[in-house]
C-alpha cells in the first residue's frame, strides 16, 4: 500500500464497494485495497458478505467493471441481481464465491485497482474510516476554502490598489494646489511690481503745476489803496 503512487485507484479515497442490501457505495477497507478479497461479514473465513466483490469508481473515473474482464457474464449477472444476492447472502450459498476460492477474482481485482500510471485527475488520497461520499464532502470543502483564500487574495489586492490609486490623488492634489498657490502669489508679486513702477513712471514724468499767489489784503486805517481804486 505505502509503495503505491498518487493517482492510482487502491489509494484512492473514491475506491469502493457496492453494498448490495442497503444499495450503498461503502468504504473499500485495507483489505480489499490489498488482497482484492471484499470483507466478510461475520468472519474473515466466511463467505457471508453483502459485497459483490467488483471495485467501484465513486466519481465514475472508470469503470472498473468492465476492467475485471475474468468475471463472466453470469457470474456477473446474478452479482447485479439484488434478489438473487440477497438470497445467497440471507442462505449463506457459496455458489457465487466459488471462483474466488482459487484465488482468481482476488487476484484479478487487485490487479484492477492497483494498474499503475492510471494518473487519474480525480483522485484523492484515501483517509481510512472515510466514506467515497465524505471524501468527496472533504474535498469540495478544501475547494470552497481555496476559492475563498483566493478571494480574499484578490480582495486585499483591491483594497491596495484602491489606497495607492487614493495616495496618488491626494499628492497630486496636493501638488497642484501648491503649484497654482505659487502661481497665484508670483502673479500678486508681479502686479503688485507694476503698480509701483508704473506709480514711478508717472511721478518721474509729470510736470508739477504752480500753485496761485495769494491776493494781499489790506489791513484797516491803512492808506494803501487797494488794486482796483488804482487809475
Amino acid at each position: 500500500m505505502e509503495e503505491q503512487t498518487k493517482g492510482v485507484c487502491v489509494t484512492c479515497g473514491y475506491l469502493a464497494l457496492r453494498n448490495r442490501i442497503t444499495g450503498n457505495l461503502d468504504e473499500a477497507p485495507k483489505s480489499y485495497r490489498g488482497t482484492g478479497q471484499p470483507p466478510s461479514l461475520i468472519s474473515p473465513t466466511s463467505k457471508v458478505t453483502p459485497y459483490s466483490g467488483f471495485p467501484t469508481c465513486f466519481q465514475m473515473a472508470a469503470s472498473l467493471e468492465e476492467e475485471v474482464a475474468d468475471v463472466t457474464e453470469e457470474f456477473k449477472r446474478q452479482v447485479l441481481n439484488n434478489n438473487e444476492v440477497i438470497d445467497w447472502h440471507l442462505a449463506n450459498v457459496e455458489g457465487l464465491t466459488e471462483r474466488d476460492d482459487r484465488g482468481e477474482g482476488h487476484e484479478k481485482v487487485h490487479r484492477v485497482i492497483s494498474k499503475p500510471h492510471r494518473n487519474c485527475q480525480l483522485w484523492v488520497r484515501w483517509r481510512q474510516g472515510s466514506t467515497p461520499k465524505e471524501h468527496r464532502e472533504m474535498m469540495d470543502r478544501q475547494r470552497m476554502q481555496g476559492e475563498q483564500k483566493k478571494q480574499n487574495w484578490i480582495n486585499l489586492g483591491i483594497a491596495f490598489l484602491a489606497v495607492v490609486v487614493a495616495a496618488i490623488g491626494i499628492y497630486l492634489s496636493a501638488t497642484y494646489n501648491l503649484r497654482a498657490a505659487r502661481i497665484q502669489a508670483e502673479a500678486q508679486k508681479q502686479a503688485a511690481q507694476m503698480t509701483i513702477d508704473f506709480q514711478r513712471t508717472f511721478l518721474a514724468t509729470a510736470t508739477p503745476t504752480p500753485l496761485p499767489t495769494p491776493a494781499p489784503q489790506s489791513t484797516p486805517g491803512s492808506n494803501t489803496p487797494s488794486p482796483s481804486a488804482t487809475p
